[in-house]
């Protein structure tokens, strides 16, 4: 088993999750509760992505504007400050603001890294959703984010070192794609779960989860692998589109005053049923 996890290259949802089978995963936890695999491997993800690898994309890729968040206790850095005049990557500012106790975020690393795109790429053709990863790199005794939910699932890929995340219980169960995503008070919150993640260990939550992480005595290193669905309201929304093209009654408007009307609200009904 321990030679397995230390020779496995990761390249699809399987080698993601394993041991655990995916037919188990999708039964008990997909949408419904958060996983967390403790491996004891720190290089079982090292096929992804290492801490190595960091300076040659940032050095490489170059990764500006909307590809790239520096961020402390939920507050932006202005670009002006890791950013030349034209716009391009200052490393030595970049590598500054960290020494400052600001996390570096890449989103859609997947661009400038190829593994991390073969897995995205592999991930999408098994759930049939969009996926993209997000690199997450934290100096010690920081905190990126406030607690917070988000409204797609997220796989939580540590790489270096070790995060420790608290875990909410769920107010506002599977919330719609890209609505709106609340800051928490953490006297808002209840059931707090504890739960540290180290290298080669990954931690799934699903979407409406309130959630936050910080790091103490060492850096991270860790990515997540947000899965954005296509949801049931999203298929019917694009069937009844398709739709009204054939159907006159789903082309015609509603009737003028049909919310101050009872004569209109019974012919707004006769159109529903």
């Amino acid at each position: 088993m321990q030679l397995e996890l230390d020779k496995r290259v990761v390249v699809n949802f399987e080698d993601l999750i394993f041991p655990m089978k995916p037919s188990e995963f999708e039964v008990n936890y997909w949408e419904q509760q958060a996983l967390f695999i403790e491996r004891k491997t720190a290089e079982y993800y090292k096929s992804l992505l290492s801490i190595e690898n960091v300076d040659q994309i940032l050095d490489n890729g170059r990764p500006n504007g909307k590809s790239l968040r520096v961020v402390k206790n939920q507050e932006a850095l202005s670009p002006t400050k890791y950013e030349n005049s034209d716009y391009s990557l200052n490393l030595n500012q970049l590598y500054a603001s960290y020494a400052d106790g600001y996390t570096i975020v890449i989103n859609e690393v997947e661009r400038y890294w190829q593994p991390l795109r073969n897995l995205c790429l592999n991930l999408q053709d098994k759930f049939n959703h969009k996926t993209v990863a997000n690199m997450y790199l934290t100096p010690k005794n920081q905190k990126a984010l406030m607690p917070h939910y988000d409204t797609h699932d997220v796989y939580v890929i540590q790489i270096h070192g070790k995060k420790h995340w608290k875990l909410y219980d769920v107010d506002y169960p599977t919330p719609i794609l890209n609505s709106f995503q609340p800051i928490f008070q953490r006297e808002q919150l209840k059931g707090e779960k504890n739960i540290t993640v180290g290298a080669g260990d990954i931690l799934y939550i699903p979407r409406g989860i309130p959630h936050e992480a910080v790091t103490k005595d060492e850096s991270s290193l860790h990515l997540t692998i947000g899965v954005y669905p296509t949801q049931w309201m999203d298929l019917l929304t694009k069937a009844i589109y398709q739709l009204a093209h054939t159907n006159l009654n789903l082309r015609q408007s509603l009737p003028m005053g049909f919310l101050s009307s009872k004569q209109n609200t019974e012919i707004v009904q006769s159109k529903l049923q």
